[in-house]
């Protein structure tokens, strides 16, 4: 606990740092765009496109991790472009490795889960095409067991707030969380030449079944992340 603690001041070190102007632009043209995408995996979702529905739920995951991290400085323009869109090879090179060992032993004690913990190794998991199916298929059940873990965290977390900012903090934690349960979806739902078909996106499929929940942690995500760019064009209006 003091371990992760010490990361979350790390994080809050790197927000009392003004970002420029260009950095507030690019992270609010980011965060735009993720808005875009959550309206359309609604839209989708509705139509009964259950597929491309969970393609731009994963793209607004993605979207609003760049805008956070862009906004932090911790992410260069090369360095987000080269990404990609897997969204746990982005949050490797955002965050070092210890910081989400910690976050994941952190939620292991609170929950028992152990999805957190495995998918850990996103690398190996982006890098392997078995793996990768299993978290495109993860029971909804299981979705909404690692989505529970954000109350639960939060709740742990309230008497250190008064000491860091609470929306740099479960900003980053919401979005670790949501881009390991959406990161397969960029590809499955438009490629039938894949393990996973996007004719398997039904409303059988957990990801579909709990989509909801994940559209409610997104609303929040996005509105964390404005605040913060928000709160950085106040600093440099005052400066």
């Amino acid at each position: 606990m003091a371990d992760f603690l010490k990361d979350i001041s790390e994080l809050t070190k790197k927000f009392g740092k003004p970002p420029s102007q260009g950095q507030i632009r690019e992270a609010q043209e980011f965060l735009d765009l993720a808005r875009q995408d959550l309206m359309s995996s609604r839209l989708n979702y509705d139509a009964k496109i259950f597929n491309l529905a969970c393609y731009h739920i994963q793209q607004s995951v993605e979207k609003t991790a760049k805008a956070y991290y862009k906004l932090l400085g911790i992410l260069k323009g090369k360095a987000i472009r080269k990404t990609g869109h897997d969204t746990p090879e982005l949050f490797l090179r955002m965050v070092e490795l210890p910081w989400a060992r910690r976050f994941a032993e952190f939620a292991k004690e609170l929950s028992g889960t152990q999805v957190v913990v495995d998918t850990l190794a996103a690398q190996s998991v982006i890098d392997n095409e078995v793996k990768r199916a299993e978290i495109a298929r993860l029971s909804s059940a299981r979705i909404n067991q690692m989505l529970s873990l954000i109350p639960q965290i939060e709740k742990v977390l309230v008497p250190f707030f008064p000491l860091t900012n609470k929306d740099l903090v479960m900003a980053s934690l919401r979005l670790y969380l949501l881009a390991l349960v959406t990161f397969p979806h960029e590809q499955y739902p438009h490629y039938p030449d894949r393990i996973v078909k996007p004719l398997e996106y039904t409303p059988e499929l957990g990801i579909v079944a709990s989509i909801a929940n994940v559209w409610g942690e997104m609303d929040t995500a996005i509105s964390e992340v404005q605040w913060l760019i928000d709160s950085s064009k106040r600093k440099k209006v005052k400066d």
